[in-house]
């Protein structure tokens, strides 16, 4: 026998991990032939998320309910629907109860383009077990589809919107909301962010999120994002927000001088995101100085910053020398600070990040922040989470 088939099972496992970030799975698909020890760690690993286009949903529930091989069920956690503008007709009740007990292990749905025909609470009765729930690129009729897909997912713990609009309508008189009582992240990118907030004002209960990333600010969100953070209050403990496009040094002065933070003082990581391709958006961080100093937040352990760059000039130009000098200052203060991170996102560039500029990015970061560097604080890296999904997200 050989010795590559006679290896432990945890080695086999380290082996096919590296072949996570493939794609398409042709990797994990051939070494899932080198021998049957390998063929269940593959398996389990090409099968943990699956994409089904819509106009092939109905032959995907047709081939659960007559397959009886069980890898789907048993290995499956992720699902994502993505609409196609050829399917065929609404899922049925009958299809939602085939994929309700033959993918009882699903956890995270992601409904991508959908056809709204169908309600999005139907969904729910697909995968009632749902932890980690994403909407992405929809228009909905109505934001109360929305809110009705959330409140049946009792264990709902994540909730992710992005890029996610609806018919504007006046809010229901003497209806009372409820939320999940476990969910704890809340992502709002490119979606109507007032009206998220009126909705989770009127709830029953008070919304404990942990972990709010609330993407690109803009001014005329200012007072929704503000009575949301004095919503969430000291239950907050992670905060993301980013700035970007030809304003947003006005949007950023803006935000910091309204003080948001002032409600949440157990705030332990704050994530700051600025495109450093334009000359208006570095502003922002010429901004973040003088707000990091006006921190009263006694938990904060981390601070990150991610910066969209095209090249690692970037980091010497626009951004001024006075301005590194300000924030290494600020930071270098804050003696709470554990950690302050740099995470670089190439944008439509990945091959700035080869091993060579990775490098150079990090050693031209803390050549401008020696304060920092010597304190042992400063980490600087690519962005792997922006990279996969392309924004602020």
């Amino acid at each position: 026998m050989p010795p590559y088939i006679r290896l432990p099972a945890e080695l086999i496992d380290t082996i096919v991990s590296h072949f996570l970030e493939d794609e398409d799975g042709t990797s994990l698909n051939r070494c899932s032939l080198v021998a049957r020890p390998w063929r269940q760690p593959c398996q389990r690993l090409l099968l943990r998320s699956i994409t089904i286009d819509s106009a092939k949903f109905h032959d995907f529930v047709a081939f659960l309910a007559s397959s009886s091989h069980s890898s789907l069920a048993s290995h499956t956690r992720g699902i994502t629907l993505r609409n196609d503008p050829e399917m065929r007709s609404p899922p049925s009740e009958e299809q939602l109860a085939t994929l309700a007990s033959r993918l009882r292990r699903v956890s995270k749905l992601n409904l991508i383009k959908m056809d709204t025909r169908a309600p999005l609470e139907w969904w729910a009765r697909a995968f009632p077990q749902c932890e980690e729930l994403k909407l992405s690129a929809l228009y909905l009729e109505s934001i109360k589809h929305i809110f009705d897909l959330i409140t049946a997912l009792p264990k709902l713990q994540s909730l992710a919107i992005n890029d996610v609009a609806w018919n504007f309508e006046p809010p229901e008189e003497n209806v009372e909301h409820h939320l999940p009582p476990k969910l704890s992240v809340l992502k709002l990118h490119g979606c109507y962010t007032t009206d998220i907030v009126a909705w989770l004002e009127a709830t029953h209960e008070r919304p404990r999120i942990r972990s709010l990333d609330i993407g690109v600010v803009y001014s005329d969100h200012l007072r929704s994002i503000s009575n949301l953070l004095q919503l969430l209050g000291s239950d907050l403990r992670q905060l993301a927000f980013a700035f970007d496009g030809p304003s947003a040094g006005w949007h950023a002065d803006k935000f910091y001088k309204s003080n948001p933070l002032s409600a949440n003082p157990r705030l332990q990581c704050v994530q700051i995101g600025v495109n450093v391709r334009s000359y208006c958006s570095t502003r922002a961080l010429d901004h973040t100085p003088t707000f990091l100093a006006k921190l009263h937040l006694p938990c904060l352990d981390k601070l990150v910053f991610r910066l969209k760059i095209s090249n690692t000039t970037q980091i010497t130009y626009p951004i001024t020398e006075s301005s590194w000098r300000k924030l290494d200052d600020i930071v270098s203060g804050l003696k709470q600070l554990q950690r302050v991170s740099f995470e670089l996102d190439s944008g439509s560039n990945p091959s700035v990040f080869g091993y060579v500029y990775v490098g150079d990015a990090a050693s031209l970061i803390k050549c401008k922040m020696p304060l920092s560097t010597r304190m042992g604080r400063l980490s600087v890296g690519r962005s792997i989470e922006a990279e996969a999904e392309g924004e602020w997200r």
